[in-house]
């Protein structure tokens, strides 16, 4: 393979198991309205998409309906270009569903990135899983790493909502049928009342520890009636 890798992009971001990642059709997975985290991770990406990345970059107070639709809404990491903070409101029994660690490989249009021709479905998932991995040395030999997610100032670990890393089925993605994404997930629910939604994450190098990619998120939530 050379080294372009053109579509490969990083996004987003807690005690959290290393583990090898589990793929949307994996049998055992559970399904929260009739979806995987792997299918509802494919989701997140598309929704982004819809957005123009717009909740990435966003700062201060933001609506969090844009673009969201039925009993999920999807929280937005960052760039990584540093810590940002914002406030919005969210419904009462709405589900949050958000990364720590993700990224995504798709083909972009004209661009060679694996040897003849465009990567496949396996190479990019191979390719995402060195990205993730901790023991398995990849494009950046690096792991997911320095990995938080707090409500309250309470780990969500501790607060019973399951954490999970899931590569998605494959899904269309900037013209690409078979982009796939690989990544660290949380869906949670919150009472009503404000709450601090606080993660954070990175990936760091294998040898060194030294970090290549850190997201840090607030988001001071208001949950309505």
């Amino acid at each position: 393979m050379n080294k372009s890798y053109a579509g490969l992009v990083i996004f987003g971001l807690t005690g959290l198991l290393m583990v090898a990642p589990a793929f949307a059709d994996a049998s055992g997975q559970p399904e929260i309205f009739e979806k995987t985290y792997g299918e509802w991770s494919a989701k997140w990406w598309q929704w982004l998409e819809a957005q123009n990345f717009t909740p990435l970059t966003a700062q201060g107070e933001v609506d969090c309906s844009q673009g969201q639709t039925g009993p999920v809404w999807f929280l937005a990491g960052t760039d990584g270009s540093g810590p940002v903070e914002r406030e919005c409101t969210v419904p009462k029994g709405t589900l949050l569903f958000f990364p720590l660690v993700n990224a995504e490989f798709n083909n972009v249009p004209n661009e060679t990135t694996c040897e003849g021709g465009p990567c496949t479905e396996d190479e990019k998932r191979v390719i995402l899983d060195g990205l993730m991995s901790d023991n398995t040395p990849g494009l950046l030999n690096s792991r997911a790493c320095n990995l938080e997610s707090t409500v309250d100032g309470i780990p969500t670990l501790f607060s019973g909502f399951a954490i999970a890393r899931t590569q998605s089925p494959a899904f269309l993605y900037l013209d690409d049928h078979e982009t796939v994404s690989d990544g660290f997930w949380v869906m949670l629910s919150l009472p009503e009342g404000q709450h601090t939604l606080h993660f954070k994450g990175a990936l760091c190098d294998l040898d060194s520890g030294s970090q290549l990619f850190e997201v840090d998120v607030t988001y001071n939530l208001n949950v309505s009636r």
